[in-house]
């Protein structure tokens, strides 16, 4: 007499998290995600400062901020970092469940299916949200900056000085070049362009900047400035505070 084949066990599997749960876990998710997305979008040198606490690379200095924006920042970015590896493992952990599903609990999976749906399209509708407000930010900056007397070609900027009523220059601080992150000296000065009524254009390095042109300029402001060398760095730095107040008196005026 053959022997029968015994039936397996159906298992009724459930999910890890129960619905209540599993929802409150997705939307917390979602949260965190768009935040630190809409974050490390709008601020493009996060990926510098983090950079720069691996000191010196190929000769080139990374600029050291460490502002409590930038440690903000680095912390959304490990904490998504491990929400998306987290995340991840719990599709896995889904997925494989979901075959193991039975008639009785397809409803249960099309309902899980239906949420991770709503889930990604709602983070890919976060992504592009993000990415239209930061151009849109870049964009009001440029439209505002026309009335400045520049233009910028191959990353340079350029800067037309027969208008010096419109453009007002001073050295400010050592700056990351227009987000390439390295400068050729870790003194290279920033040039902030300023139109008449203070408010700042537009933030860049200077290379490729005509330093004789900048210390002409200056100097219809004050004669006695000492001329600026990008190469002698205790020069530069006693100037500072001399251009600083020039150009103040200049805001002011």
């Amino acid at each position: 007499m053959a022997k029968q084949k015994r039936k397996k066990p159906v298992h009724k599997n459930k999910p890890v998290l129960p619905r209540k749960d599993r929802t409150v876990y997705e939307i917390i998710l979602l949260f965190v995600f768009s935040v630190s997305l809409i974050l490390l979008r709008s601020h493009e040198y996060v990926f510098y400062y983090c950079a720069s606490l691996f000191g010196t690379r190929d000769g080139y200095y990374y600029d050291l901020h460490l502002t409590p924006v930038s440690v903000l920042l680095f912390l959304c970015l490990v904490t998504f970092a491990l929400i998306s590896v987290f995340f991840f493992g719990e599709l896995c952990n889904k997925a494989i469940t979901l075959r193991q599903f039975t008639d009785k609990n397809s409803r249960e999976a099309k309902r899980f299916v239906k949420s991770i749906t709503a889930t990604f399209a709602a983070v890919l509708l976060v992504f592009c949200i993000s990415f239209c407000v930061a151009d849109s930010s870049k964009t009001v900056a440029t439209n505002q900056s026309i009335t400045a007397t520049y233009f910028i070609k191959d990353d340079e900027i350029i800067v037309d000085y027969n208008d010096v009523t419109e453009v007002k220059l001073y050295v400010e601080r050592e700056l990351i070049a227009r987000g390439r992150g390295m400068t050729s000296s870790r003194y290279t000065p920033a040039i902030e362009l300023y139109t008449d009524k203070g408010n700042t254009v537009l933030s860049a390095s200077g290379f490729g900047f005509n330093y004789d042109k900048m210390n002409e300029y200056l100097k219809l402001f004050d004669p006695e400035i000492i001329t600026v060398d990008n190469s002698d760095f205790d020069t530069m730095m006693k100037n500072k505070i001399r251009y600083r107040e020039v150009l103040n008196q200049m805001f002011h005026d």
